[in-house]
């Protein structure tokens, strides 16, 4: 209704500048003032910058810079559109001008700037807006000027954060929040809420951030904006990604695809769309990941938006890496190369040169790849950024490795530490060199120190890398079984999970592991896995692995050795810095030949030597009398290589219910292990002499057609053999190969049925049935409780009594809540010992677990040995008669008959003396005790959760602690973190502790200063420990308030102490000292009056100050201070 001509122009105008929560309308309104009107009319500038504004909030940041230039341009005809003019020149321009037109050009500028924001080009931004800043009418009167002051902070703000600022960005946007609450405007608080988030995430507080989202998509729902909600909500997907909520994360990116899609915000679309392919990625769901791409290409293409299609091109390209599609990923990364060159993207330009190049590594072409650095290098090289750096310094060597130029590999590797001395991809590199240099003491000690760095990689896929790298020094320490046993439980954890760095390096680990223990057949199965997963992976170790395969081959007697050493070695480049490969390619054709050569004209019979001294070498083994755990897995992999297997499983009998449980794996999935067990039950029942039954044709075999696995996984053929005494059942061994047919020879398989039978009467005469069953029950609830715990990680702040939310505890309450449900699936509580330091919480968990299982209505009865007379323990636990020692004068039950049905807490059971020990034992086996001076055997049945806080491993090598005994009382294990590693969590156990030890009316509260200080202490005693400090607080406290004077003196010599250590570290880029001490003090002083409302007496108190020095304060630091409540009427 507004009109066409100049006339109409105001109206628009007004339209467009009071419609800012409409951004649409607002855009609307602005095109068409502006369709009306020349450059040269006064309000065309004003327009373009409402239009500018609009497209900002709609997500549209190309047509958004457009409109500001524009306006830029009709303000400052002089300067012209292109090029843009410098950051010297802004400032200069806003000097010169009278206020209105400065304000003007303040505004179009800040607005420019702002579009770059999220395009990489931070840097530049930074650069533009500090001099909007520090000239002109926002220098000169900023408090006039506010809301525009707010809004150039806030990109700043998001700047410094995005360039690895994040420090430098938290005061900028504490200043904006200030400003929105002191104007009162919520939807200004939540758009600088959204920017918090950012800066907080990118220093790891993850919480914080997610806390700040939440609040800002609540502001924006209540108030109808748009594009707020949707900001927000994307920051909280994010957020859920970060604290393992995957589940949460996914759902919230579907929602957030569809609500911005509907409202044509582009960016968030795209992002959201994005992380719903990576999602359908890690569900090995290519195609469905490609979809997601597909869907947004058309749309950004349409729109001609550069930063959509290069966030969508790269975004896919990387997916395609990942699926064996080299060819379309290069092609989408040149397509966004090209697009990113014409609009002049130079970050862009580099990080895209930088994925070039290490697809052509994988691809095998490493003079393009090195092209490709070395040109992303030249790109970078006017920017100063040290997270730039870092990256790049990755990238090179990446490539170095893969050349075999150690030299060069650890210079790059050690200038990247020199950046950041914790990288963790930088550390697991110099790890991984210094084992292949076999710098084994090197190795080790950087693996130890470091290993708390190495677990901080941020891909939730890459979790299981530090044991992978501790497998790698194991097996460089020449520790092959060690190394093993900790690669295979690796791979069993992700055997679901599609191909990736960590199941490439770990099986490549496998395979040297079991090359040097002898086992040819394992390691052979082994490399074949390693190259079939660095398909879409670093070429650094596919060259390694395909060469050792070859040799594993030759030495087999298999002549396709010949071909793969060969066409291995003629993917190598023939360059000159190719050299080092070209000699390990020419040494790996040496020693083929060679091991083919040796082989003589029968191989078989060299095998058959082979098998012979792995039977013999066994036999050995159990003849020295080595424990019977460690000889279990060398009769899986020897069967293994009898038979040229792929997967096995060991298992052995259950005397109580005559079923099989797994005691060893090697790479086999829970769905194939279920069938191998039904099917070797069968061959078990069905056997007489022990005999290995065979089928070389899994498919067509009548007795495997019922198994599921066989055809879902492919398994082309299987074999067990049973482990028999006489006619007594002890367990069986089951291997299958999807790939080619089992074969022995007649020879070996009589030689290995007679060890079946040693290792049968063995296990059943030398090493109690009952401890192989516990072990065996214990690895299977273990694997499965940890399978659960991967999959279910819950946010909460509690669970139950105990309170915490850091990543330690997140992952007990996971893992205790996988306990419960692998008893019910069970149908029966596994004996549970519950370790920990001495305040942790132990016997709250077992008050839990006992509140939360079956037996939740029955009788729980907690006992610690300690509280208890060395002389009184056995009466106290098993019960006495009347008249068995003096002072008895009645019957009595112990502590096992009181519990039975229910749930029997045996605190600090390493105080057990060993005749206690043993009638542990008796109870716990047959569930029978015998009171004290009484011959009547009594039947009990309770759930045994037991606690110390002793190594009760390092007691049993003393002789302090019988073996059994704990294998028994450890059938499940269950860790508690001291406090000092939970982070984030003294605070909330502090609050907890205060609202516990106060009434509603009468509350305490602690000082800012008082929780750092508390932060600071390191607990020995833990939870209890923090308990009595912050009673003795709550005692001590001044006017319901803790300050840092009314705490325990040893947390204040800790709180001194870590500031001294504060002040000695050594700054970096940093402020004058006196200019930091300044600007501490001013916002310290700012946020305790705005906790105060203005309150200034109230506000000196908790900070520990007279009113005096505070009204000092203020005045000498030029503090804004909002007015006092004080005085005033509710509500007012």
């Amino acid at each position: 209704g507004a009109g066409r001509g100049e006339g109409a122009a105001p109206l628009l105008l007004a339209i467009a500048e009071d419609c800012g929560r409409e951004p649409s309308v607002a855009r609307r309104a602005a095109e068409k003032g502006i369709e009306a009107l020349p450059a040269a009319h006064p309000l065309f500038p004003r327009l373009a910058i409402a239009a500018s504004a609009a497209l900002l909030r709609q997500g549209k940041r190309p047509d958004a810079r457009g409109f500001a230039t524009r306006a830029w341009s009709a303000l400052a005809p002089g300067l012209g559109e292109a090029p843009v003019p410098s950051a010297e020149e802004v400032a200069d321009l806003l000097d010169r001008s009278e206020p209105p037109e400065a304000l003007l050009l303040s505004e179009a500028w800040s607005l420019h700037a702002r579009t770059l924001l999220e395009s990489e080009e931070e840097t530049k931004l930074i650069a533009l807006l500090e001099p909007v800043l520090a000239h002109g009418p926002l220098a000169r009167e900023p408090e006039k000027h506010d809301k525009l002051v707010h809004q150039i902070r806030q990109s700043l703000g998001l700047a410094l954060s995005n360039s690895g600022r994040a420090e430098e960005a938290l005061p900028h946007l504490e200043a904006t929040l200030e400003a929105a609450d002191r104007r009162g405007d919520p939807i200004g608080r939540g758009y600088d809420l959204t920017a918090m988030a950012q800066a907080l995430g990118n220093l790891g507080r993850i919480e914080e951030a997610d806390n700040a989202v939440i609040e800002a998509q609540a502001i924006g729902d209540r108030f109808g904006v748009v594009p707020l909600s949707l900001t927000a909500a994307f920051s909280h997907g994010e957020a859920a990604c970060k604290l393992g909520r995957l589940d949460e994360a996914e759902r919230i990116f579907g929602e957030l695809a569809d609500r911005a899609g509907a409202w044509n915000h582009i960016e968030v679309h795209i992002f959201a769309q994005q992380r719903l392919a990576k999602f359908a990625a890690l569900r090995g769901k290519p195609d469905e990941a490609i979809a997601h791409f597909d869907r947004v290409l058309p749309v950004v293409r349409d729109l001609g938006h550069v930063n959509g299609l290069l966030i969508t091109l790269t975004a896919r390209a990387n997916t395609l890496e990942r699926w064996r599609r080299l060819p379309d990923a290069i092609a989408d990364l040149e397509e966004a190369l090209g697009i990113a060159r014409e609009a002049g993207r130079i970050p862009a330009v580099a990080w895209i040169q930088v994925n070039l190049a290490t697809d052509h590594m994988r691809a095998g072409d490493a003079s393009r790849s090195r092209e490709f650095l070395e040109e992303a290098d030249e790109t970078l090289g006017t920017i100063e950024n040290d997270h730039h750096r870092l990256h790049m310094l990755r990238c090179w060597s990446n490539l170095e490795l893969y050349l075999r130029r150690w030299d060069a590999a650890e210079e790059r590797i050690e200038a990247g530490l020199a950046l950041d001395p914790d990288d963790p991809e930088l550390l697991v590199k110099k790890i991984r060199l210094a084992c292949g240099r076999g710098e084994s003491e090197q190795a080790r000690e950087l693996f130890d120190a470091k290993r708390g760095a190495i677990t901080r990689l941020p891909d939730p896929q890459l979790r299981k890398v530090a044991e992978v790298v501790e497998a790698d020094v194991l097996l460089c320490e020449g520790r092959a079984a060690e190394a093993t046993a900790t690669i295979h439980a690796v791979l069993e954890l992700r055997a679901d999970a599609p191909p990736d760095h960590v199941s490439s390096a770990a099986w490549l680990i496998a395979a040297r592991a079991a090359l040097k223990r002898g086992h040819l057949a394992t390691a052979g199965h082994a490399a074949e896995e390693a190259l079939e997963a660095m398909a879409v992976v670093s070429s650094t170790d596919r060259v390694e692995a395909s060469f050792l395969l070859a040799e594993i081959e030759a030495t087999q007697g298999d002549e396709a050795a010949i071909e793969r050493v060969e066409s291995t070695a003629e993917a190598i480049g023939d360059s000159t810095e190719e050299a080092e490969l070209r000699a390990r390619a020419d040494a790996a054709k040496t020693r083929v030949h060679e091991a083919l050569g040796g082989a003589g004209a029968a191989p078989s019979t060299a095998a058959s030597t082979g098998i012979e001294l792995s039977l013999l070498a066994i036999l050995e083994e159990i003849v020295a009398g080595d424990q019977l755990e460690g000889l279990l897995p060398r009769l899986l992999d020897l069967t293994l290589e009898l038979l040229d297997g792929e997967r096995g499983i060991l298992f052995l009998v259950d005397p109580p219910t005559g079923t099989l449980a797994p005691a060893v794996r090697r790479g086999i999935d829970a769905d194939s292990a279920r069938d191998a067990e039904t099917w070797s039950a069968g061959v078990l029942e069905r056997s007489r002499g022990g005999e290995l039954v065979l089928r070389d044709d899994a498919h067509s075999a009548e007795d495997l057609r019922e198994f599921q696995s066989i055809a879902r996984f492919g398994i082309r053929s299987v074999a067990a053999v049973p482990l028999l005494e006489g006619e007594i059942s002890v367990g069986a061994v089951y291997v299958d190969n999807r790939r080619k047919p089992l074969v022995i020879s007649d020879v070996s398989r009589s030689a290995f049925e007679s060890l079946a039978r040693i290792f049968a009467r063995l296990i059943r005469r030398t090493a109690s049935i009952e401890e192989l069953r516990g072990e065996a029950d214990r690895l299977r609830t273990e694997t499965s409780i940890a399978h659960d715990a991967e999959q279910r990680v819950e946010n909460r702040e509690r669970w139950g009594d105990l309170v915490g939310a850091s990543p330690p505890m997140l992952s007990l309450y996971g893992r205790l809540e996988s306990l419960l449900a692998a008893a019910e699936r069970m149908g029966r509580l596994p004996n549970t010992l519950i370790t920990g330091d001495t305040g942790t919480g132990k016997d709250l968990v077992a008050k839990e677990l006992a509140t939360r299982c079956a037996r939740k209505d029955q009788p729980y009865v907690r006992v610690s040995s300690a509280d208890i007379a060395p002389t009184m323990i056995e009466s106290a636990l098993f019960g006495h008669r009347r008249g068995s020692f003096t002072g008895a004068t009645h019957d009595h039950a112990g502590f096992f008959e009181q519990a039975s049905g229910g749930v029997l807490f045996l605190d600090e059971i390493g105080d057990a003396t060993p005749e206690v020990q043993g009638k542990l034992l008796r109870a716990i086996d047959n569930g029978e005790i015998q009171r004290l001076g009484d011959d009547k055997v009594r039947e009990v049945d309770v759930w045994l959760i037991t606690a110390t806080n002793c190594d009760l491993q390092a007691d049993v090598e003393a002789g302090k602690f019988r073996e059994d005994l704990l294998y028994r009382v450890r059938e499940i294990e269950v860790h508690l973190p001291p406090l000092r590693d939970r982070i984030g969590d003294v605070e909330r156990l502090a609050t907890h502790f205060l609202s516990q030890g106060t009434r509603d009316d009468m509350p305490c509260r602690l000082t800012r200063g008082a929780r750092a200080a508390l932060e600071s202490y390191d607990w020995p005693g833990n939870v209890r420990d923090l308990r009595a400090k912050i009673t003795e607080g709550i005692i001590e406290a001044k006017e319901g308030i803790i300050g840092i004077e009314q705490l325990h003196p040893m947390i204040q010599r800790a709180a001194a102490a870590a500031q001294i250590a504060e002040t000695e570290k050594e700054p970096e880029k940093v402020a004058p000292i006196e200019d930091q001490i300044a600007s501490f003090i001013r916002a310290s002083l700012a946020r305790a009056l705005r906790e105060h409302g203005g309150n200034r007496t109230r506000a000196a108190e908790s900070l520990g100050l007279s009113e005096r020095k505070l009204r000092s304060w203020i005045a000498r630091y030029a503090v804004p201070t909002p007015p006092s409540t004080r005085g005033r009427p509710p509500g007012s």
